[in-house]
């Protein structure tokens, strides 16, 4: 992964060897001769620059006047990992690391098997070809002083080859109006046919909660160790359940319980008893995968659905079609499988939708407090009073000082990058963006880290690699990355608890939208939790 750190040392070291004072001759020859030999290359760069001009005050976006400082930054930037693929740039270190250490010449002429001498050495780098991830693409970082990562091919989804455990630690108790529900919890799940949905706003552990009611269901013996089965509608969802169970049941139930990972194209085992067929453990699995492999006929989905005893729906909201499709598909088998919803945000405009949901969970809500499925925010209220949220402040780009009036569209990028600096310059550390597409995210990220000023910002969607986008998240966590743009990559399923800004640029969005407080609830966790006493809520509308 190549991160903003690394980008910003990779920069430190093309500048170093580009020399101050060649800095925009080197870029026109970079970009208009044939000192780089792939037109790809050069692409790539010129697109980038023209993307992050107008926010960067660049002026003519198709002849972008870029400051000497900012050249070697925007090259990293604009090629990321690809930088070495670039015979250009790998000339210009070379060149500059055996101009500095002409020692190095010995070393580059056993790596590349060429002649002994600086021309051989640079004919071979812009004569053959680049291969990531090979002893030379290492060896070759480690003599021009560049970060390692740029020598790798893009990651995989594997997950890390070894792990560390950390020492046993106690898990809190549950607060009291956790309990409320978690009791709540456990006489549904002993219920024939039990119904329920779980409201609790974004920030005060539905899903510890809802997790902690089934391993003692387990280990009261209400229910069996395993047909119990988590849904969830994306990979961050799905994880921070897998590490739920394991965090509860390590602490709390007698016997180990499997627990699977149906979903990413992984399968389950099948249990084969005279009794019939059955999953050992507990499933967590995305509702894309086993609607779709349940209606293709799929053996191991059929038994999921027919043989699971406990069904619990993350974001039911957001899944009422398949909710209802599979409530009925239990009702006419006469199976007698509990139903659990969970939802921060149950109730949507529609109010057809509203009573769909409150049918399916046969109009029985379990909230933290006597009467929050009626009020839903007097719950808030009172869990920002007790410090389990952080207070809300919503505000504009305006609210900040910021002159919006007048700015077409195109020009909306630089003034949520202007919104982002006031954040951090008036004391907030940790801000998380939700852009209208992906291009702003990418370009976003990018402007704020071409900035002089020290900011570390990264940039998320889908095309993210799955190993990359854990470590980002992780870095955002750790207050090492400060700004992290996104495009509905992590309204759900993400716990940075230390944000304390959330910048929605998102112009259609009402405030009323589920998927906009979903996105406000990314900032809501309270210092009684881990996060903060407020959280500033920017919504960008133009």
């Amino acid at each position: 992964m190549v991160t903003s750190l690394d980008k910003t040392k990779a920069s430190s070291a093309l500048s170093e060897a580009i020399g101050p004072d060649n800095t925009k001759s080197w870029y026109r020859e970079f970009l208009y001769s044939d000192m780089e030999t792939s037109q790809e290359i050069k692409e790539s760069v010129k697109s980038y620059a023209k993307g992050v001009s107008t926010s960067m005050g660049w002026r003519n976006p198709l002849n972008p006047q870029i400051p000497s400082d900012d050249i070697p930054r925007l090259v990293v930037e604009s090629l990321g990992i690809n930088l070495l693929r670039s015979s250009a740039i790998r000339t210009t270190l070379a060149k500059y690391a055996l101009q500095a250490r002409p020692r190095k010449l010995e070393r580059f002429v056993e790596l590349l098997g060429c002649e002994n001498s600086v021309e051989s050495v640079l004919s071979f780098l812009i004569t053959h070809s680049y291969r990531p991830s090979t002893r030379f693409s290492f060896e070759f970082c480690h003599l021009t002083n560049i970060p390692q990562t740029f020598a790798s091919a893009s990651v995989s989804d594997d997950r890390p080859r070894f792990e560390v455990t950390r020492a046993a630690v106690p898990i809190p108790p549950l607060l009291k109006f956790q309990a409320n529900v978690h009791d709540g919890l456990l006489d549904i799940i002993q219920d024939e046919n039990g119904r329920s949905l779980v409201v609790m706003p974004t920030g005060s552990g539905k899903t510890r909660t809802t997790v902690e009611a089934v391993i003692d269901s387990i280990v009261a013996n209400s229910i069996p160790h395993h047909g119990i089965v988590w849904l969830a509608d994306r990979d961050e969802l799905c994880e921070q359940a897998i590490a739920t169970f394991r965090k509860v049941a390590e602490q709390k139930c007698p016997y180990p319980l499997h627990l699977w990972r149906y979903w990413k194209g992984n399968i389950c085992d099948v249990e084969e008893t005279p009794e019939g067929q059955f999953i050992p453990g507990i499933v967590v699995t995305s509702v894309q995968q086993l609607r779709r492999r349940w209606k293709e006929g799929d053996a191991t989905a059929r038994t999921i659905v027919d043989t699971s005893e406990v069904f619990i729906v993350d974001e039911a909201h957001r899944n009422l079609d398949w909710i209802q499709d599979l409530n009925n598909h239990l009702l006419m088998n006469e199976r007698q499988s509990v139903l659990i919803g969970l939802s921060a945000t149950p109730f949507r405009r529609m109010d057809a939708e509203s009573g769909r949901l409150a049918e399916i969970f046969s109009w029985n809500a379990l909230t933290p407090f006597e009467g929050g499925e009626e009020n839903p925010e007097s719950v808030i209220n009172t869990l920002v009073e007790m410090e389990i949220l952080a207070k809300r402040n919503d505000m504009t780009p305006s609210d900040l000082g910021i002159n919006q009036s007048g700015i077409a569209e195109t020009g909306q990028l630089k003034i949520c990058i202007e919104t982002i600096k006031k954040l951090l310059s008036t004391g907030h550390k940790s801000v998380i963006v939700f852009t209208p597409n992906v291009e702003w995210a990418n370009l976003g990220s990018s402007a704020l880290s071409l900035l002089d000023n020290g900011i570390v910002a990264e940039s998320l969607s889908s095309e993210t690699p799955p190993m990359v986008r854990r470590n980002i998240i992780e870095s955002f966590r750790k207050g090492e990355c400060q700004v992290l743009l996104n495009c509905e990559i992590l309204t759900t399923g993400f716990d940075a608890p230390k944000t304390d800004a959330v910048v929605i640029a998102r112009p259609a969005m009402k405030k009323h939208d589920p998927l906009f407080l979903q996105m406000v609830g990314r900032g809501l966790r309270g210092s009684k939790f881990g996060g903060t006493k407020e959280c500033t809520v920017i919504h960008q509308i133009w």
